[in-house]
């Protein structure tokens, strides 16, 4: 079968980028929980060209999200030495994403045994933890978070691709652990302005927390959205704050849209939240402006190709968004059209899925942090894990948000 480029346009502007090389591993993946099927819509969504899931789920449409890729679901778990080596027969690498210790025994001695690269990822709602060609640890509670699931599930995708192939800013992680305490239920108004890349999982995520949101966006779905924007798969034309809204009403029926474009009128009155999810400065500066004179917090997230970061922004409390991203947004707001995305945007910061789902997952976290009186940017780089990073209190004495 041919490749459709124009799906994966985006991770072919990457310089060194192999999709063919993709579209040729096939890959074996355990686990009923989300933190696999996460990770099952991550190698869906690169072009992983065999795929083999053995356990039992139904959160998504997996055999809708990429028609090229083949895709085989085994309603079973690993209970034995002999059935773990059934299970990852041909293939080039193994995943064990259950918080099962016997699973991740009998799966770690086959992969050993057959000289197959092995990742181990576990999470619960308090941590994450994965590692690389050893047997990996289990979280005490057997319950996976969905917003913990999302972000271990990135960084593991992250690390299997770099194993297939390395590209030239490439750096090898081999582990992580670190506690996350993501929010039980987040029963909050919250406001999304986008729903691209980081907006379809931060709306996702949203939705399985039990908030409720309003998703704001003018944008409609193209083909080259598919590979990171997964539950579009049915909606090419079709505008995508309503595209998401439908697709989200299996987990939540607590989601409205909208198609209003972020201007000087913004305004978030009667939210708890707002959540930025745009890619352009200028939409991130009307509602930097409209956080300050509304007083109420905005939640930004961005991402490129590699990396990302979450910043919260809570008018009183610290500084506002122009001054966490140390320069001038007011300069973009004078700008009278945003650049075209193929000529600008995607070539400079060509978007992977990775990132993306990363970022939208920490932006929960933010608020779960805030909640609790600690606000905190957090920072996402490949190859080097999570950085936490305290907020200043107060903006620059040059600040203009008020002028």
């Amino acid at each position: 079968m041919a490749i459709n480029l124009e799906r994966y346009n985006r991770q072919n502007l990457i310089e060194g980028w192999q999709q063919e090389k993709l579209y040729n591993l096939k890959v074996s993946l355990a686990g009923s929980g989300l933190l696999s099927d996460f990770l099952l819509v991550d190698l869906i969504s690169l072009g992983i060209g065999r795929n083999t899931r053995t356990g039992s789920s139904c959160s998504f449409e997996f055999e809708k999200i990429n028609p090229e890729v083949y895709i085989e679901q085994r309603d079973e778990e690993i209970t034995s030495f002999q059935m773990a080596e059934l299970c990852i027969e041909d293939s080039d690498f193994v995943i064990d994403a259950t918080n099962d210790t016997r699973s991740k025994h009998f799966l770690f001695e086959a992969a050993k045994k057959k000289n197959l690269n092995y990742f181990s990822a576990s999470c619960s709602k308090s941590g994450l933890s994965f590692s690389f060609n050893r047997n990996g640890e289990v979280f005490d509670d057997s319950t996976q978070g969905a917003v913990n699931s999302m972000i271990c599930a990135g960084i593991v995708a992250d690390e299997l691709r770099k194993r297939a192939f390395c590209l030239k800013r490439d750096r090898q992680l081999d582990r992580l652990e670190i506690g996350v305490k993501e929010p039980s239920n987040l029963e909050k108004k919250i406001l999304q302005v986008g729903a691209g890349a980081i907006g379809t999982f931060s709306a996702l995520a949203l939705a399985l927390k039990s908030a409720q949101i309003k998703i704001i966006d003018f944008d409609v779905v193209e083909e080259s959205n598919l590979n990171r924007q997964f539950l579009f798969y049915d909606s090419i034309g079709k505008n995508k704050a309503e595209a998401l809204s439908k697709m989200l009403e299996k987990y939540s029926r607590k989601i409205q849209n909208g198609t209003e474009k972020i201007g000087e009128n913004f305004d978030p009155s009667g939210y708890d939240f707002v959540f930025s999810c745009v890619d352009n400065n200028q939409a991130r500066y009307f509602m930097n402006l409209a956080s300050a004179k509304h007083s109420v917090p905005l939640i930004n997230g961005g991402s490129s190709t590699f990396a990302g970061n979450a910043m919260p922004y809570f008018p009183g409390k610290t500084a506002c968004l122009d001054c966490q991203l140390g320069y001038d947004l007011t300069e973009t707001a004078k700008e009278e059209e945003q650049p075209k995305k193929r000529e600008i945007g995607a070539c400079f910061h060509p978007a992977l899925i990775i990132p993306n789902q990363i970022i939208a997952g920490l932006m929960l976290i933010c608020v779960e942090k805030a909640i609790s009186g600690k606000y905190e940017k957090i920072n996402y780089l490949s190859g080097e894990g999570l950085l936490f990073q305290e907020i200043e209190d107060q903006c620059f004495s040059e600040c203009r948000k008020n002028g």
